[in-house]
């Protein structure tokens, strides 16, 4: 499945006015001129939107660099003690604020398509500037849930809270050193 993909801008704005998802909050997100596409002028977060061969916009995601604080006894727990600093509880993310898949386009492998987007663009930071995790605040429903489980997210709090969203995060693996080349 290819998808075309470009920065949410003042001129493809008003192509994002039909969007819409099946969770408010995300499409929400995307339409009100006053979040994503304000964000994106200020650089605080990017917004990718993912059009089908058509130009039609099929979903979006906007990420930022964050950090993220993991208990030493989850450390523990999850066996990271070898792959993860020692002393060290506050790690470097690529933080998904929000994927969205329009309704017209759902269950037809679009969001899996964006989401390995997102893991590709994790393991192309831990290259250049480092990054441990891909962090997510996933909205407390069963199919969002078992998305992200799917592709190996855990859930960082209890899952039997009374929270909306639960923090879950995807462990990026150490890759082999890269051989340093002359510039």
């Amino acid at each position: 499945m290819t998808l075309i993909t470009e920065q949410l801008s003042d001129e493809n704005f008003p192509q994002v006015a039909t969007f819409v998802c099946n969770e408010e909050v995300v499409t929400e997100y995307l339409t009100d001129s006053e979040s994503a596409l304000n964000h994106q002028k200020h650089n605080s977060v990017v917004t990718q939107l993912y059009c089908d061969e058509r130009g039609a916009l099929v979903g979006f995601s906007s990420l930022q660099v964050s950090s993220m604080r993991v208990d030493k006894s989850m450390i523990h727990h999850l066996r990271w003690n070898e792959s993860l600093p020692k002393l060290k509880t506050h790690f470097p993310v690529l933080h998904l604020l929000f994927l969205g898949v329009d309704k017209k386009y759902e269950n037809q492998g679009y969001g899996t398509t964006i989401m390995l987007e997102i893991i590709a663009l994790a393991y192309k930071l831990v290259e250049e500037i480092g990054c441990n995790f891909i962090f997510v605040e996933a909205i407390k429903s069963p199919k969002t849930l078992a998305f992200y489980k799917k592709f190996g997210f855990f859930a960082i709090d209890d899952e039997d809270d009374d929270l909306t969203t639960l923090r879950m995060a995807f462990k990026i693996e150490r890759l082999p050193i890269r051989q340093s080349s002359s510039i």
